[in-house]
């Protein structure tokens, strides 16, 4: 999508408005209709800091709303025209003189041709109305002295392009050739490194103004040409974009982020974006006690993060522990927190218990902490300290440590008005004594309100009927793993009324090619269930899902997970379209981890883009060659499926992924996984961009 629209049929000229910009307001007429809702929820909270005593800004970001907010050459008023105010997305306002006749394509081309706004969806809003197009000004009301607010479209393509070796060309291709800008892009072990990686990752998110999660993993300058290369430069990043407000997700891990310098580059990026909501940080183990203290002191205001992750970053002992407490304090809002795999020790932990703000912390993981793995009493009273800082906590992993010492209280943390359900294992019988029993008779829990459930493979026949029947809310039943016999948990489901079950995870069972016919039987006992997994189940094969959609009624499942289940050739395509034939409403397949399926994807693609409705597949690691995806669409439109994924099929190339291109008909894809397809430099990113031009029609010009 580029700057290109149609002639003028008005003018509008453009007046500066008061020389101070740092004066907000706010627009009667905001909705949220796009990012301008993110951007005043940002200004306003920024107000009621600067009420607190001091200024949402630093004195080094004078004249940053004059570059956000660019004010245009002013022009004379002419005969027919109305002055305008154009309420930018972060508050600030100036003027516009418009013609009677002007459109609303004539105030977005005058702002593209100024360089005011980039090529995302800009559209302008009007009380209660998005103006777009050749809409004119005046025929909807619109009149000398009205407020117009200037918002963008949110996007929806969401594209993972990680572990292809893209480098600095590839991803310059790529960007060059966007349809439209990203809502999500993972760049994880893309090859970019140092200044010119920042420089191209700053580009990137020029391109996609509305850009909410961003995964740069891996890109730690380790293969590069060059000894001396180091993962992406994040002050080079920061220092070419500007206040960047809808980025909400943001995941650094194993970037080569390196002591004090590490954690200053970073500040320089998190100022950049004030609405980040989760910042993942794991394993940077060079970072260290001496970054985590550089973040926190160059932060110069508390942030609005609420998910970290700073697992495996080499803190030690009372330093890191203190370094974690520095940083906590500059994140008033957190609620979720990873402090995995340090070495921190007791005395470490204590010194974040000591250092540490009380804080809303819902969910812990702190695993592998140096701590033994049998806690003495003294280890549970600083462990019970630390706790005790975070009472708000509903979840807590300390897998590998005991608590042999005083009652923690850790069961009384598991509640039954927690809004987002957790898998609970019952790792005790539900009879004779033990933590469980004990939260059973205490009614800490009350099994009726569990929606999620994974019952272990010490519970018994009688016993997983017992707990079920307990269960009349449960929604999602899962076994995965747990080695229970699938005729145990039929005929369990048989006694039980379990009205509400919509998911059912049978994967890693074991399963063998005799099961099949078991399974059909399991979702004919549950009209109403919506998803089914049989992932993992090798020995399933091409026997088990044959005789599975040979004894499968019509049903109503929405969701099916058929990956690595050891699938292959032409006789497993035919048992997997004779599922299709019977799941008239799925909505969801994947096939994934099927090698065998290879030569048979263009045929199954074609069968599911002209016989079903499904609007998700994944096919990914099927062993797909660079010449096994000729499909026979010309022509066709196939705009139900919206998700691909093709990732691991390391043998496409950019030569297979362009022919596949070619020979797909008209798509919608908003989410494109081709992670490790074998797509290296410019070629590459050529490639991935022509696919996304293709099939995301939304953004494509008329």
């Amino acid at each position: 999508m580029g700057n290109s629209w149609s002639g003028s049929s008005g003018q509008v000229r453009a007046f500066p408005s008061k020389a101070d910009f740092t004066e907000r307001r706010s627009s009667s007429a905001l909705l949220d209709k796009g990012f301008a809702a993110l951007e005043r929820d940002f200004e306003l909270s920024q107000r009621a800091v600067g009420a607190g005593g001091f200024s949402p800004r630093g004195s080094d970001e004078e004249g940053i709303d004059e570059v956000e907010s660019p004010q245009l050459s002013p022009q004379h008023a002419t005969e027919g025209s109305m002055d305008l105010s154009l309420i930018w997305m972060d508050g600030s306002c100036f003027q516009l003189k418009a013609s009677t006749t002007a459109t609303c394509q004539d105030v977005i081309s005058m702002l593209h041709r100024r360089g005011a706004i980039s090529r995302g969806c800009p559209r302008l809003l009007f009380g209660k109305s998005l103006l777009e197009g050749s809409t004119c000004l005046k025929d909807v009301g619109v009149s000398s002295g009205s407020e117009l607010q200037l918002v963008l479209s949110r996007p929806t393509l969401q594209l993972n392009a990680s572990d292809n070796n893209l480098g600095l060309d590839g991803v310059e291709a790529l960007i060059e050739g966007l349809p439209g800008p990203l809502l999500k892009a993972s760049l994880m072990r893309a090859g970019l490194f140092g200044r010119e990686g920042g420089q191209a990752v700053a580009r990137l998110l020029r391109a996609s103004p509305g850009l909410e999660f961003l995964d740069l993993s891996g890109n730690n300058g380790f293969g590069a040409l060059s000894l001396c290369a180091t993962g992406i430069d994040l002050k080079a990043l920061a220092s070419e974009i500007r206040t960047f407000y809808s980025l909400r997700y943001l995941v650094l891990a194993d970037c080569n982020l390196e002591g004090a310098l590490g954690g200053q580059e970073l500040a320089c990026l998190l100022s950049k974006a004030p609405n980040l909501k989760s910042l993942d940080l794991h394993s940077n183990n060079n970072l260290g006690s001496s970054g985590l203290l550089a973040l926190s002191r160059a932060l110069r205001q508390p942030t609005q993060i609420i998910e970290l992750t700073v697992e495996d970053t080499g803190l030690e002992e009372v330093k890191g522990g203190q370094a974690v407490a520095a940083l906590l304090h500059q994140m008033p809002l957190l609620k979720g927190l990873n402090l995995s795999n340090n070495f921190l020790l007791s005395i470490g932990l204590q010194a974040l218990a000591e250092s540490m703000p009380s804080l809303s912390i819902s969910r812990l993981a702190a695993r592998n902490l140096g701590l033994p793995i049998s806690l003495s009493p003294e280890e549970c009273d600083i462990f019970q300290c630390f706790l005790s800082k975070c009472p708000q906590l509903e979840f807590v992993d300390t897998e590998g440590h005991n608590f042999d010492g005083p009652e923690l209280g850790c069961m009384n943390l598991l509640r039954p008005d927690v809004s987002e359900p957790e898998p609970m294992d019952l790792i005790q019988q539900i009879e004779g004594e033990g933590p469980l029993s004990a939260l059973l008779k205490g009614h800490t829990l009350e099994l009726s309100k569990l929606r999620s459930f994974c019952p272990n493979h010490s519970l018994q026949g009688a016993e997983v009927v017992k707990v079920l029947n307990m269960m009349r809310s449960l929604e999602h039943l899962s076994v995965n793993g747990s080695g229970l016999a699938l005729e145990v948990l039929l005929e369990s489901l048989r006694q039980s009324s379990l009205n509400a079950l919509r998911f059912v995870d049978l994967g890693d069972c074991g399963l063998t090619s005799a099961a099949g016919r078991q399974v059909s039987e399991l979702l004919q006992g549950l009209p109403q269930l919506r998803g089914l997994s049989l992932a993992k189940n090798g020995r399933l094969e091409n026997g088990g899902v044959q005789s599975f959609g040979a004894t499968l009624g019509a049903h109503s499942l929405s969701e099916i997970d058929l990956s690595c289940c050891s699938i292959a050739g032409e006789e497993g395509a035919e048992a997997i379209f004779n599922i299709f034939q019977q799941l008239p409403d799925l909505q969801s397949c994947s096939l994934s981890s099927n090698p065998g399926l290879g030569s048979e994807i263009a045929k199954l693609l074609e069968h599911i883009l002209c016989r079903t409705r499904i609007s998700s597949v994944s096919f990914a690691s099927c062993g797909v060659s660079s010449g096994g995806l000729a499909l026979k669409l010309e022509g066709q439109r196939c705009l139900h499926l919206t998700s691909l994924n093709m990732s691991g099929n390391t043998e496409i190339g950019p030569v297979g992924l362009q022919s596949f291109t070619s020979q797909l008909p008209n798509l919608n894809l908003s989410q494109v996984d081709l992670a490790d397809c074998g797509l290296e430099s410019g070629a590459g990113g050529n490639a991935i961009a022509s696919l996304l031009t293709r099939c995301h029609c939304i953004y494509r010009e008329p």
